[in-house]
């Protein structure tokens, strides 16, 4: 598998992982702690997905109504050790049709 097929995987995984996360209930005063647990699993899951799948490097952006946050892990130039970061551009090509299914899915099941 190719190195730029690895992180369209860890994107996607962290998509829906996160748009999941994001259509739970919550309680009001339990945001905080959720937010950094969530954090927290997240990186593990997001760590232990670069390790097993041999991922340079993703990027993650959760928004959800408990919080918003921004996560980069590892490089993005394996020749020149370039750290993943704000400016990071990553090719999803066709791939955009998962993620409007899934998003699609999850607004269908939030309006029933």
């Amino acid at each position: 598998m190719n190195t730029g097929r690895k992180i369209l995987i860890a994107v996607h995984f962290a998509l829906i992982s996160a748009l999941t996360a994001a259509l739970l209930p919550m309680p009001a005063n339990a945001v905080q702690q959720e937010n950094t647990q969530s954090r927290a699993y997240l990186e593990e899951q997001l760590d232990a997905l670069m390790r097993d799948g041999a991922i340079p490097g993703l990027a993650v952006y959760v928004s959800s109504p408990n919080g918003q946050w921004t996560i980069f892990k590892g490089v993005q130039d394996l020749d020149n050790s370039v750290p993943v970061g704000p400016e990071t551009i990553f090719e999803i090509g066709s791939n955009s049709k998962a993620f409007t299914g899934a998003l699609a899915n999850c607004i269908l099941r939030v309006a029933s």
